[in-house]
């Protein structure tokens, strides 16, 4: 009989570029030690594009700077 079934999302190292699988709950080093190519830990979701295309989109807009203290 298999183990319990373990969501996993696609990721991309920061160090390599590599694109690999890990659990999506994170978990010990045992069960994500990192890159396969590199070892390295840093890593980012793929974005899947949309159906038209085009990249995601943020939902909010750019950072808005205040200039000064408002009192």
């Amino acid at each position: 009989m298999d183990g319990p079934h373990v969501d996993q999302e696609r990721v991309r190292c920061l160090d390599c570029g590599a694109t690999y699988e890990k659990p999506s709950a994170g978990g010990t080093v045992s069960q994500n030690p990192g890159c396969p190519r590199c070892s390295y830990l840093g890593w980012v979701p793929v974005v899947k594009a949309s159906p038209d295309g085009e990249p995601p989109r943020f939902g909010a807009g750019p950072l808005q700077l205040q200039h000064g203290l408002s009192r």
